[in-house]
């Protein structure tokens, strides 16, 4: 694989159990030598995420339910629920920082037991945690979310050249009401306005999952397809 003279290698992972479609296969294609920042910006324009220092993207044998979804940040245009979502968390405080807490892990493992005790990532621990959003490329950013001072929504971002990727978002499942999903993913749009990124990468859209089917609601957004950006 080769853009603008970056040379990268990738591999295939051999099919294991599918972590969002039930009695499926997956399988990865993974990328086989570090890379640095410029290289992975250049991945994620491919369909790439990362995961720790994985980078990779599904490439299933008969499965393509995983579709790459991004938003052009200058043509979003906010919905009127969006925009109440926003009214109803004027009283949250966000702020942006580089550096891992306490605070944050606790704030994770009770979401992943709250909401995912029955996927991959549970049961949670410190170590897995770090493997997950830690790399050897860049440090990580974080959106964090406080209500008065308790800290209760934290969005993991890769902050890039000409784009914010979102790794992942976790909050305090006891303020379901306030749709904390939906604002770190408005705060980090905000976020990319403000420094003149251009694009939002969502991840993977998957319309059969509850829990990955929500990314079509931030519009405009484009999708990857075999023709490209659509």
């Amino acid at each position: 694989m080769e853009s603008n003279n970056l040379n990268i290698t990738v591999g295939v992972t051999n099919e294991f159990t599918c972590s969002y479609l039930p009695n499926q296969q997956e399988r990865l294609m993974v990328t086989m030598d570090p890379i640095n920042a410029a290289q992975f910006e250049f991945l994620l324009s491919l369909g790439f995420r990362r995961s720790g220092n994985q980078i990779y993207r599904p490439h299933c044998a008969h499965c393509q339910a995983c579709t790459p979804i991004r938003i052009i940040v200058n043509d979003f245009v906010i919905s009127k629920r969006q925009k109440r979502t926003l009214k109803n968390n004027q009283d949250i405080r966000v702020q942006i920082t580089t550096e891992n807490s306490p605070q944050q892990y606790q704030l994770y493992h009770d979401y992943i037991c709250a909401r995912h005790s029955d996927g991959s990532m549970y049961p949670p621990t410190k170590q897995a945690y770090s493997d997950f959003i830690n790399n050897t490329m860049f440090k990580p950013h974080f959106l964090e979310c406080y209500k008065d001072e308790q800290l209760i929504a934290v969005a993991v971002m890769d902050v890039l050249a000409d784009s914010i990727s979102a790794v992942y978002s976790y909050f305090n499942t006891n303020f379901d009401k306030r749709s904390l999903g939906s604002l770190m993913i408005l705060k980090q749009c905000e976020l990319a306005q403000q420094t003149d990124k251009k694009y939002l990468y969502l991840g993977y859209q998957i319309d059969n999952n509850s829990k990955m089917n929500y990314k079509r609601l931030y519009r405009p957004h484009q999708v990857l397809t075999n023709l490209g950006w659509q």
